[in-house]
């Protein structure tokens, strides 16, 4: 795979369909971030973190435990908590680290095919991912439409909880809220598109709203760092 400079990505960006859902790019870029920022065009918007408009993705050093493992980064959409959720996200690699822990990407579309007229589609439906900031809340429904053709897609979040919707037609038992959830994580198994090992200086673009995303278990590892960036609608309207 040639690689690619940061302008060639950006002007990448412009040419390729990014507006298409279940957009999903892999590509080998020596990547300057504060470059990048200065060559989008206007209509291209970053949307910002909690740290500003980038940030990384990384293990802290546990030193209480020298035999630390890192739980697995669950599936999850990322800025759920957002205002707006970002449409699509770019994860630079700039050290893999040295466990190999792939990184896995499930298309939600396709699982809620295999879920069609099912029980369990019917309870995940009535169900919402929460964010409590104390203060205030986030909500966002589990089963939502993809901002670009209202195809339906699954929102999940990895640090929130999940509830029926209270103005939801019907609220589920116990019982189904976690056979459906199993049924989802087992179509979700079933859709895995790519299990990507990082190497330096790889770089992915993907749809965040179509693909969950998350890291499977392995023993903690400090050393791997990765490079996130969050581009807005504004970025699926550009051309």
């Amino acid at each position: 795979m040639p690689l690619k400079s940061t302008i060639e990505f950006v002007q990448s960006l412009r040419a390729e369909e990014v507006r298409r859902p279940g957009y999903l790019s892999i590509a080998q870029v020596d990547f300057d971030v504060d470059c990048f920022l200065e060559a989008l065009e206007p209509a291209i918007k970053v949307a910002p973190c909690r740290s500003g408009l980038y940030s990384y993705v990384c293990e802290s050093e546990d030193r209480a435990n020298p035999v630390a493992y890192s739980n697995c980064v669950e599936l999850h959409t990322d800025g759920l908590y957002n205002n707006e959720i970002p449409s699509l996200c770019i994860l630079y690699c700039l050290n893999p680290g040295d466990r190999g822990a792939p990184t896995v990407f499930a298309d939600t579309r396709a699982a809620l095919r295999t879920l069609n007229d099912t029980i369990a589609l019917r309870t995940i439906n009535q169900l919402e991912a929460v964010y409590d900031f104390g203060d205030r809340e986030v909500v966002r429904g589990l089963i939502s439409d993809h901002p670009s053709n209202r195809e339906k897609v699954v929102y999940l979040a990895s640090n929130a909880y999940v509830r029926p919707q209270r103005n939801a037609s019907y609220q589920p038992t116990l019982q189904e809220i976690v056979a459906g959830l199993r049924e989802l994580y087992e179509a979700l198994k079933s859709t895995i598109v790519l299990q990507h090992a990082w190497k330096p200086n790889d770089l992915i673009v993907f749809d965040n709203h179509s693909f969950l995303h998350g890291r499977a278990p392995a023993p903690s590892d400090v050393q791997r760092r990765l490079l996130r960036i969050w581009l807005s609608e504004a970025m699926q309207g550009a051309r």
